[in-house]
């Protein structure tokens, strides 16, 4: 007989997506019958492939050992030489600034320069230094990666820093996706742009103007362009909401420039980046949407690996604000946010 006992991260899955991650060498069907004839029981008790299992919760297998072994083929394989990719990209990544972590979720400052997520095996993201970090905390075990893999639910772009949203638990990673979903988790963002306000825009009472539009991804160019209405975009246009807040004044190179707060009311591919450029008011630093700096050097903003100027933009996650979670006391209504960046601060 084999023993086991469901963790934390694991507690709200499905028993049989649970026995598929341990047992990947046994068909879906077989564990159905293991199910229907004991074989296979949940405290002691027959069991639906469909329940939820708790944390706490006993599952016994009644199988010689070798055929266990036989089913569970391809499992282990975060163990010793798996688990040194994600060790070895906490160290090279260093110590990441944590905002905020529970037993469920962790947000985290990104640099400039990381990539949220790899895009190829040789890629070292935040996702890798995220199980490093838990590894190296013992905080998760290498046999845990086998049902549940700790992930940032958010994305940033490469060269954009700041807040970053994972999942501890797969409780805690349902809740950020469905509140990313369902937008009632609100994002804002700060960034450092060109030009001043446009005063024919109309201005809420607590300072937002709100920009509507319609968004389109060039898959080959990895580049989005911004329409005013969906027939000028075409099929496949999404529908996007963006506003934007003054926070201060400034000058950068010589050129007017504005530091403002962005509330990304929906979550579209460079979606901040290229309405702004679309209004005329380019981020700076901006490699893909912004303007030449032609080799001009920042009079009162330098360059540095958290501001990326010359790297790319200077675009910030900022804070998130969460509703009112009856079931999270921990998360709810609470806001979160960063230190703020240099090219944010006030400048004289």
């Amino acid at each position: 007989m084999q023993k086991i006992i469901i963790s934390h991260a694991d507690a709200g899955r499905r028993l049989d997506n649970y026995l598929q991650k341990i047992l990947p060498g046994a068909g879906l069907s077989f564990l159905y019958k293991m199910l229907r004839k004991k074989n296979i029981t949940v405290n002691g008790k027959k069991a639906e492939g469909s329940l939820k299992v708790k944390e706490g919760d006993e599952i016994c297998m009644y199988f010689a050992d070798d055929t266990y072994a036989l089913f569970a083929a391809g499992t282990g394989k975060h163990t010793q030489t798996g688990a040194a990719q994600y060790i070895n990209a906490y160290k090279a990544l260093g110590n990441i600034d944590i905002v905020y972590e529970d037993e469920d979720v962790i947000f985290v400052d990104k640099p400039a320069g990381i990539l949220a997520q790899r895009s190829k095996p040789d890629d070292v993201s935040m996702n890798e230094w995220l199980i490093g970090y838990l590894l190296s905390a013992q905080k998760i075990t290498d046999k845990d990666l086998d049902t549940f893999k700790p992930a940032f639910s958010n994305r940033l772009d490469r060269n954009t820093s700041g807040l970053m949203l994972a999942g501890r638990s797969l409780r805690g990673s349902q809740l950020l996706a469905r509140m990313l979903k369902d937008r009632s988790m609100h994002k804002y963002y700060l960034c450092l742009a060109y030009g001043s306000p446009d005063d024919k825009l109309p201005v809420t009472s607590d300072g937002y103007i709100y920009v509507d539009g319609f968004l389109t991804k060039d898959q080959d160019d990895n580049r989005s362009e911004i329409f005013k209405d969906k027939d000028s975009a075409g099929s496949g246009a999404r529908k996007i909401k963006t506003g934007f807040k003054l926070v201060n004044r400034s000058r950068f190179a010589g050129d007017e420039c504005m530091v403002l707060e962005v509330e990304l009311c929906t979550g579209r591919s460079h979606q901040i980046r290229a309405q702004l450029a679309a209004l005329d008011h380019p981020i700076i630093g901006d490699p893909k949407y912004g303007r030449r700096l032609q080799g001009r050097k920042p009079d009162r903003i330098h360059e540095s690996d958290q501001t990326g100027v010359f790297g790319g933009q200077l675009l910030h996650a900022y804070r998130v604000e969460f509703p009112v979670l009856e079931e999270w006391p921990g998360l709810s209504g609470r806001e979160f946010k960063t230190m703020i960046p240099r090219f944010a601060e006030e400048i004289k």
